[in-house]
């Protein structure tokens, strides 16, 4: 903490940066301007990366960090190489030249409480941020975040514990949106699904700390459950849901069976599985998508690092039901002429009932799609081995 670095004899801080580099990410300017009191310091931040209100109270062993921000900006990693060879300053990294030698100590985290009116993970615009932390047994206790958009909430606790260089974190997390379409389009995944609601329970581990995150180095179990929403009109090598079961992207490859169905988009009813991660796949033992016009299943792997998939797609179109059908594909009412022209394309294709299976492997951008099977019995399709 700022007190247990200056003598007593020292009542007022200010510093001008102009390019702060910190865990190879660039933070650009900074200027802080602290002021001594009876409970240790009050002060101001204002830069690229925060602004706000920044308070550090409490005793040396146990220090105590309140801050009140009207943005945190959290950049995405860089390739930055140190330009210095200093060594770092107490407990804290270097800043000019962060490295493997600068792990932090959980068991040695201060207690911290946060709140930022808008914060951005990368390029993702997520909102209000809460944060609170404090020390643990072993570690550092995440007892609370929360993020807070108008369509989306997510709350989620976690720990991190171990010693520096044998870390490892884990989280716990509950996010729901009531427009999918726009929370994804805050994560930077716009263009794919319209409207929607969702409900993602998950839980995370990584090696390393909080800031260490990446899914090609993390655990993770995801339950995920969606509904009434609409994939929006399939574009060739423009999906990217997820970076992982890209329905979107795969139903492009799908169009010379079923063109009427996903050529003009997507309706869905309901979305539900369960996505394990680990050593940077995804893998599935079943993802269920009901629509009004087809029903899917999805089974196999995604590459999250080599970014390929080696997945299973059946695929039920429904032909019985042409109102539904052409609600599907359409999104609204349509006329007479219409249903029974795309009735007749459909049957020309496949029978009713009928379902398909569909071997995708490869790369996400270019897969190769073979279809394996034209009639098998419901509830017959297997994970690959």
């Amino acid at each position: 903490a700022v007190g247990t670095l200056l003598p007593t004899v020292v009542t007022q801080v200010s510093a001008n940066i102009g390019a702060l580099t910190l865990y190879q990410r660039n933070l650009g300017r900074l200027s802080v301007d602290f002021v001594r009191n009876k409970n240790g310091w009050d002060g101001t931040a204002q830069g690229d990366f925060a602004s706000g209100k920044v308070s550090v109270q409490g005793s040396t062993q146990t220090p105590i960090i309140l801050a009140n921000l009207a943005h945190l900006n959290w950049p995405d990693k860089t390739n930055i190489k140190s330009t210095t060879s200093g060594k770092s300053l107490s407990k804290f990294p270097n800043i000019n030249s962060p490295g493997a030698e600068d792990h932090l100590d959980p068991r040695a985290m201060p207690i911290v409480k946060l709140h930022s009116d808008m914060f951005v993970l990368g390029k993702w615009q997520l909102g209000k941020l809460g944060f609170v932390a404090g020390p643990a047994k072993n570690g550092w206790n995440m007892q609370e975040i929360t993020l807070t958009r108008p369509e989306m909430s997510l709350f989620a606790t976690g720990d991190w514990s171990g010693s520096p260089g044998q870390d490892t974190t884990y989280m716990s997390l509950n996010v729901k949106s009531t427009n999918l379409g726009d929370t994804l389009s805050a994560i930077n995944i716009p263009g794919q699904i319209a409207k929607g609601q969702a409900e993602v329970k998950a839980q995370f581990s990584w090696k390393g700390g909080p800031v260490d995150f990446n899914m090609t180095n993390t655990n993770a179990t995801l339950n995920i459950h969606a509904k009434d929403g609409r994939f929006i009109k399939v574009k060739q090598g423009a999906g990217k849901l997820l970076g992982l079961f890209d329905i979107h992207s795969i139903a492009h490859y799908l169009t010379l069976d079923f063109s009427p169905i996903f050529g003009r988009g997507y309706a869905f009813t309901s979305i539900g599985g369960v996505v394990g991660i680990d050593n940077g796949n995804a893998h599935t033992s079943g993802i269920a998508v009901d629509g009004a016009s087809a029903d899917l299943d999805i089974v196999g792997r995604a590459g999250l690092g080599a970014q390929d998939f080696d997945l299973r797609v059946g695929v039920i179109p429904h032909l019985r039901n042409d109102v539904a059908l052409a609600s599907g594909i359409l999104g609204g009412p349509v006329t007479g002429l219409v249903v029974l022209l795309m009735q007749r394309l459909l049957k020309k294709q496949i029978a009713d009932g009928t379902r398909v299976l569909y071997i995708v492997k490869g790369p996400w951008a270019q897969p190769d799609v073979h279809r394996v099977i034209k009639e098998v019995p419901v509830g017959s399709i297997q994970s690959p081995p």
